[in-house]
């Protein structure tokens, strides 16, 4: 009686360990990854579900915003598939982002953490501390600080002591003190002012804009790219009203001597200058802790279209900058007028004794000259805001095709209407445009300068191509070899 109880009782036991052995290797199986065994057993829309489920979570940085590289897997149908399509679906272990990058979804890439870890939280935070910085600098800047402090100087019976130019108004020293927006005897110089203080706003809005994106990106949400962008923004922005406040620091200015002969810089340029300085640190940080490489896409693009995207913003550059310097001038060197400069928007005379005179387009009152001026900037108008869209476009066009050709079709566009306004300008300078007598005027032995007959005597004669001319030559043949280059490289095959 006994001897049959053990032998039941050994069974049982053996069967609970069975068991337990079983639900064990279960648990092993569910934990495990799926092997290719598994991976075939299943059909594609099982398939798929799995893929989705796995990138529950997984956060991808990319150029627009944190989901953009999210491969999301195509939802197929299984009677629609070959049987060597449905082999070749089937048999992918791993998981496929653009552009022939795999990843398992647990061994993605430091770049690709949601947030960020390593030398990218180093890099942001130093990124951040610049930009903070950065736009307290910048605002104090804008504000009703001097850019200018007068020196212990007197010209013509003014010492410039105490005065102080802010980007808003002048006052102290022996100066008359005014508004700047009232600033209606030298209409230059009131530009120069509002286009600076326009920019250090733009830079400190832009900066702020980046500053609040680099915390959302430490927090674990959008992009290093946007961050990136808009720093850029503030940086260039900066840069410009650095550019102009120096400048307007040694140019002429209409019946006033020169700042630099009766100013120095003062607290408000050198705080732009510094936040100008943390901005491009910053952003040299971040380039080289990302080396560029906001998504896993970015690896494999053609080199052409980051090449192509560089050379569209030096186009523009150098379009915007030609649009506002001198595009012919002449030295006459004599007792009366020592320079004439002729810009698209006025005519700068430099006389003698240094004064400088300034006149509007207007004052040629020669219909063929400036229908002819107006139609050259018109197109390089134009021609810049074509170039700035197609610039906009590159950006997607490292991933997408169509907006390559696009871009490219703009650029085109851009390119056409660039080479008609240098064409233009270039002819205008060497034909006669109004030949009305104008003898007895201030100016009737200075060819150029506006003597206020209608239809009087204008020709450019003597004048040589300044600037303005040789930047919109230099940028279109840049835009025309950022063309031919991105046509002649092999674009990569469709897929």
């Amino acid at each position: 009686m006994s001897s049959q109880k053990e032998p039941s009782q050994h069974q049982s036991d053996t069967d609970s360990n069975k068991e337990e052995k079983r639900s064990h290797e279960l648990e092993e199986e569910e934990e495990a990854p799926p092997s290719i065994a598994d991976d075939v057993s299943e059909t594609p829309t099982e398939r798929y579900q799995r893929s989705v489920n796995q990138t529950k979570g997984t956060w991808f940085s990319g150029f627009f915003s944190g989901n953009s590289y999210i491969p999301h897997p195509k939802k197929v149908k299984e009677e629609d598939l070959s049987d060597d399509a449905e082999h070749d679906l089937l048999e992918e272990e791993t998981y496929i982002v653009p552009r022939g990058y795999k990843y398992h979804v647990a061994d993605l890439p430091p770049i690709l953490s949601q947030k960020p870890v390593g030398k990218y939280k180093t890099g942001l935070i130093v990124y951040l501390v610049c930009e903070i910085i950065a736009f307290v600098f910048l605002l104090a800047s804008s504000t009703n600080i001097p850019w200018y402090k007068g020196k212990d100087v007197t010209i013509d019976d003014i010492n410039y002591k105490g005065a102080k130019y802010t980007l808003y108004n002048q006052k102290g020293g022996g100066i008359v003190s005014f508004i700047v927006r009232d600033l209606r005897f030298c209409p230059r110089e009131k530009q120069f002012f509002q286009t600076i203080s326009a920019s250090t706003i733009m830079a400190t809005m832009f900066t702020l804009i980046a500053l609040v994106l680099t915390i959302v990106r430490l927090a674990g949400k959008t992009s290093y790219v946007w961050s990136m962008i808009f720093g850029f923004f503030g940086f260039m922005w900066a840069l410009c009203g650095n550019a102009l406040s120096i400048s307007l620091f040694h140019i002429g200015r209409c019946n006033e001597p020169r700042l630099a002969n009766v100013a120095r810089l003062d607290a408000g340029f050198a705080l732009s200058l510094i936040a100008w300085i943390l901005l491009m640190v910053g952003l040299l940080v971040m380039t080289f802790v990302t080396q560029c490489n906001f998504g896993p896409a970015i690896r494999h693009v053609r080199v052409m279209d980051s090449f192509y995207l560089l050379l569209l913003i030096m186009v523009i550059a150098l379009c915007a900058i030609g649009n506002v310097t001198t595009i012919w001038k002449r030295h006459f060197g004599d007792d009366k007028v020592r320079v004439v400069r002729v810009s698209y928007w006025h005519t700068e005379v430099i006389l003698a004794d240094g004064v400088n005179l300034i006149y509007g387009r207007a004052a040629y009152r020669c219909s063929a000259y400036n229908k002819r001026i107006k139609a050259s900037v018109s197109f390089l108008i134009l021609a810049t805001v074509f170039f700035a869209i197609a610039a906009f476009l590159a950006i997607p066009a490292f991933f997408k095709r169509g907006m390559r050709i696009l871009s490219l079709c703009l650029s085109i566009t851009a390119c056409v209407m660039l080479l008609i306004s240098w064409v233009i300008a270039v002819v205008v300078k060497y034909r006669k445009l109004c030949e009305n007598d104008v003898g007895g005027t201030v100016y009737e032995n200075y060819p150029g300068v506006p003597t206020g007959v209608f239809n009087g005597y204008t020709k450019f004669e003597g004048y040589g191509l300044a600037e303005g001319v040789v930047l919109q030559i230099v940028a279109w043949i840049l835009s025309l070899l950022a063309i031919i280059l991105n046509f002649a490289i092999p674009w990569p095959a469709k897929k």
